[in-house]
This record gives C-alpha cells, sequence and structure tokens, in this order.
C-alpha cells in the first residue's frame, strides 16, 4: 500500500510537471516570496485547498496547517518567524464547518492509544481523558474554536500590535467562505446554522452583482472586438515609415525635407508594437509649420494623413 501511495504521488507530480510546461504556471524565484503579507492558518483537512479557495496562485500567501487550525508553541514559533522575517502583516485563521477535530470521541481515541503514550500524555494523572482533550486540543464547537484562536494570538505576550489578526470560516459542503464580521455577533456554531439561510441569501446576492459585473466588462470586450481590423498592409506601411526611433526620425526627415523657405516640427509618438498601440495614435497630432502662409498652421490625424516623397512635391 505504501509503495502504491507513493508511485500516485510521483505520478501526480510528473503531471504537475506538464501542467507547469503547458500552462506556464511557476513561482518566480526571483520575486518576493510571499507575493501578499498573508499567512493563512487552516485545518489539515484534504477538502481545503487554500489555492483554489482563493484563486490564489503558487506563492502568493504563507500557509501553516494544523489538526483543527489551532494555537501551539510550534505555530507561534512559524507566525513569528514569518512576521519578523518574511514581512507578513495579516494573520487569517481559517476554520471550516464539519471540522474533524469535534468529532474526536476521548474516550475512543484513549482505547486506540497505547498505554504507554497515555501514560507520556496524562503523566499518571487521575483524569487522563482530560489530558488526552487538553494535549489534542479537542474542541466541539467550529465558531468558538475560531473566536479562541484569534484571542490566543492577540494575547500572547509582546505579540506585534501591528499585524492584523482576522478570524474566517469556510463551508465545506458550498465552498462559501465567511469573514469573521458576519459570524462574530454569533455566540456558536448553532447560532451559524440558524443563521445560514440568511447569510446565504446575503452571499447569493453579492454573486450576482459579481456575476453582472463580469459580464459588463465581457460586452464591452465584445463591442471592442467587434471593431473592424486594420488592413495588415496598412499597417506595416504605418510601421514602416513610423516607429519611432532614431532611424525612423531620420526617414521623416527624409520625407519630410522642405524647401529653405519651410520649417518643418514633427512631434515624436511612441513605439507602435500592435494594432492597438496604431488606432491609439489617431487620437495624436503632427504639427507643421510654415511661416508667412495663410494657415499657420495645419493639425493632421496620423492615421489619415499622406506621405510624399521630395520628387513628388517638386511636381
Amino acid at each position: 500500500m505504501t509503495q502504491e501511495i507513493s508511485e500516485l504521488l510521483v505520478e501526480g507530480n510528473l503531471r504537475f510537471q506538464w501542467n507547469l510546461l503547458n500552462e506556464a504556471k511557476y513561482v518566480n524565484i526571483n520575486r518576493k516570496i510571499p507575493k501578499h503579507p498573508v499567512l493563512i492558518l487552516t485545518c489539515m483537512d484534504s477538502r481545503i485547498d487554500i489555492h483554489k479557495i482563493f484563486q490564489l496562485n503558487l506563492g502568493e500567501v504563507l500557509i501553516l496547517r494544523n489538526a483543527g487550525n489551532v494555537y501551539s508553541k510550534d505555530i507561534m514559533r512559524s507566525i513569528l518567524l514569518a512576521i519578523y522575517e518574511f514581512e507578513i502583516k495579516t494573520i487569517l485563521i481559517l476554520g471550516h464547518l464539519d471540522c474533524g477535530m469535534t468529532k474526536v470521541n476521548v474516550k475512543n481515541l484513549k482505547q486506540k492509544l497505547p498505554l504507554s503514550l497515555v501514560n507520556n500524555i496524562s503523566n499518571r494523572t487521575e483524569s487522563p481523558e482530560k489530558d488526552i482533550r487538553i494535549f489534542f486540543k479537542i474542541f466541539d464547537d467550529e465558531i468558538k474554536n475560531i473566536k479562541t484562536q484569534v484571542r490566543f494570538l492577540k494575547e500572547f505576550p509582546d505579540f506585534p500590535k501591528e499585524t492584523e489578526i482576522r478570524g474566517m470560516l469556510y463551508d465545506v459542503n458550498t465552498g462559501w467562505v465567511f469573514e469573521s464580521k458576519e459570524f462574530e455577533q454569533l455566540e456558536s456554531r448553532e447560532d451559524f446554522l440558524k443563521s445560514y439561510k440568511k447569510l446565504l441569501m446575503k452571499k447569493h446576492s453579492k454573486l450576482t452583482k459579481f456575476v453582472e459585473s463580469l459580464k459588463k466588462e465581457q460586452d464591452e470586450l465584445d463591442q471592442l472586438n467587434k471593431i473592424a481590423p486594420l488592413e495588415k498592409c496598412e499597417l506595416n506601411h504605418f510601421r514602416n515609415f513610423m516607429r519611432v526611433n532614431t532611424k525612423t526620425l531620420k526617414m521623416a526627415s527624409k520625407i519630410f525635407k522642405p524647401k529653405k523657405t519651410i520649417n518643418t516640427r514633427i512631434k515624436p509618438v511612441k513605439v507602435c508594437d500592435n494594432e492597438k498601440d496604431f488606432r491609439s495614435l489617431g487620437n495624436l497630432k503632427m504639427e507643421i509649420v510654415v511661416p508667412k502662409c495663410v494657415i499657420p498652421k495645419i493639425n493632421v490625424l496620423i492615421p489619415n494623413f499622406k506621405l510624399y516623397y521630395e520628387e513628388e512635391l517638386k511636381r
């Protein structure tokens, strides 16, 4: 069985590497890690995929896990290191509904543990079951547990006051994440479940508005895509004559070479690398100053002006 699991994981890593090659998703080792100054403490429950839940990429946040997303000395060790070495500014404690820690039966667990381990945990006290509960940090209510862990961190001696600590609750059945402000007035999991329908209606209302905004953005993009693209030859013609660099300016000076009584001044424009940039130049103007002329200035929209060579001007 161990060999089968090992092979399964190795094969999974091969698929991961294949996806990296195809999707070009990787962690830029030159980029600051994490990208966001956030650390998430959550449960080891395999149903919780932080990257999927929050649509994050690798390297964007720090993640800590243990049974029940609870405080411990080792968790605090990692949190303090993250704050002072990785400049973490926000700690999120993400609990979840249907947590396995609320279902642990201490008596049954005691029967499964070797006697030597029970004695080591309880130190041969008269209440080994109580000691086991304390050792494994077993709790009965997910809402209360989140609030308790937030309080433990805030009350830790000399914990940096500028670090924000917030609780969140994840529903593994629906995929919704609830912020602390949505359940801070609720005392227990039971209260949360009573208010769940109301909370869910608010969530769906937010989702509806979000989807509508996405649809509006998509409609705007569709409208832009309906604009007829420039002819390839027209775009190439423009690039040949108007790509603004040293070479092009010299070319432009030859094209617009004036007579002695004419002073020509061309405003430089940005380099056009694509059709979008080309279209944006339609609002720019070229000024050709002709002294002692009835019309002292002629403003010409760049995409619509005609280029004449010196030979043509002499005709």
